[in-house]
């Protein structure tokens, strides 16, 4: 019986170490989901720091607004509520691209070869 009790409070104690490994892991998962928000977000406003990139590569510039977005949604995921609430929406974000890809690229190209045929 007394065998039975060490082998419990050993396995208790195991127990306890892997909470606190497990809580360990979390934290540098944690602190990698932030240096990976951070990378996308300081890539985003570099490319967005260009004033002529929404004239020279307006796609490049939908897309790096979307990066932005999502890199502020991989920060809201380590946050507590009620940031935390909003890092899906944001996480999986991708209005900027979708509409200049699906929308005005289409738009403006027709556009552009409307007035092509007008002046000839």
């Amino acid at each position: 019986m007394q065998d039975d009790s060490r082998v419990f409070d050993k396995l208790n104690k195991a127990n306890e170490g892997l909470g606190k490994i497990s809580e360990s892991v979390g934290k540098v998962q944690s602190i990698c989901f932030g240096i990976v928000a951070i990378n996308m977000i300081h890539d985003a406003v570099k490319v967005l720091s260009d004033d002529q990139i929404i004239y020279t590569n307006p796609q490049k510039a939908a897309d790096a607004f979307d990066t932005l977005f999502r890199g502020f949604g991989r920060i809201c995921n380590v946050l507590p509520p009620p940031a935390k609430e909003w890092a899906q929406f944001f996480e999986q974000f991708n209005l900027f691209g979708n509409m200049q890809k699906n929308v005005y690229a289409p738009y403006f190209k027709r556009f552009q070869e409307i007035e092509d045929q007008a002046k000839r």
